[in-house]
């Protein structure tokens, strides 16, 4: 960060507490209006009550900027939220953002404002310049991404019944990561391509009625928690490499060192190992 208005704009965003449930919002709103004011005046701000559904929409923000063309828009998403912070397990105050040797420290710096005033920010000097895109452009950021709330549900709908395909989401990834000349012998900056799977399991035991001075061996509770140490201690679902996995593990190899190397340049044959 060399750049001392960047920086400053950045830790007004991380000093704002924005906390999934609680956060002050309605103040990084108010930041937002006078550090990108291009971005609120200019850019359609899209009113996504009747795409809600009886879910909160009040902080879930969607701009549109409109492109020359219109039939591959691309959407540059962040979330505006954090996790809780203790502060007696921080070196500095979280919600300070603290500037030590041009690192800045606070929640959310990493996970992820940055992404999201580094967006805004591209996207206000194209604006100082007057710069249209070639293709809408939407700027999508979520108040509830950390407790998988419904903010970026809430732009899909609306995406769905406008007939938005979007070409191409550019989303928050993965962090960089420095040589140590242990491991890595590169710095490394991860580009994902792929988005993670999610899937909620319901276990269900039955048995007969009864009662509880009379309990009967092997109760449901029983059985499910030996179920569930069985899950926990073994592979229930089958692993399994994807080829785009398998492609990111052997570009690693160039970076790590033997014998992980070695082991990374032969995913191909050894991804069950792996």
């Amino acid at each position: 960060m060399c750049n001392a208005n960047y920086k400053d704009t950045f830790c007004k965003l991380l000093r704002c507490n924005t906390v999934s449930n609680g956060g002050d919002f309605d103040k990084f709103f108010e930041i937002l209006k006078s550090e990108f004011p291009l971005i609120t005046s200019r850019l359609q701000k899209i009113d996504l009550s009747s795409y809600a559904d009886g879910r909160d929409y009040k902080n879930v923000l969607l701009f549109k900027w409109v492109g020359k063309n219109h039939d591959k828009p691309l959407v540059l998403m962040a979330h505006q939220d954090v996790v809780p912070a203790e502060e007696e397990h921080w070196t500095y105050p979280p919600f300070d953002a603290t500037v030590v040797d041009d690192v800045v420290y606070a929640r959310g710096a990493i996970d992820c404002k940055n992404t999201l005033f580094c967006t805004l920010q591209a996207v206000e000097e194209l604006l100082k310049k007057d710069f249209v895109p070639f293709q809408d452009v939407y700027l999508s950021y979520s108040p509830n991404e950390e407790i998988s709330g419904g903010g970026t549900e809430i732009v899909r709908d609306y995406f769905v019944a406008n007939h938005v395909t979007p070409f191409l989401v550019v989303d928050e990834g993965g962090a960089i990561i420095r040589a140590d000349g242990k491991v890595f012998q590169k710095d490394l900056a991860m580009v994902g391509v792929t988005e993670k799977g999610y899937a909620d399991v319901k276990f269900t035991a039955k048995s007969n009625g009864g009662h509880s001075s009379k309990p009967p061996k092997k109760t449901p509770i029983a059985r499910l928690s030996a179920f569930i140490h069985y899950c926990e201690t073994h592979f229930v679902f089958k692993p399994r490499a994807t080829k785009t996995a398998k492609r990111m593990v052997y570009a690693l190899g160039g970076a790590l060192k033997f014998p992980l190397k070695g082991l990374a340049k032969s995913i191909y044959l050894t991804s069950n190992l792996v």
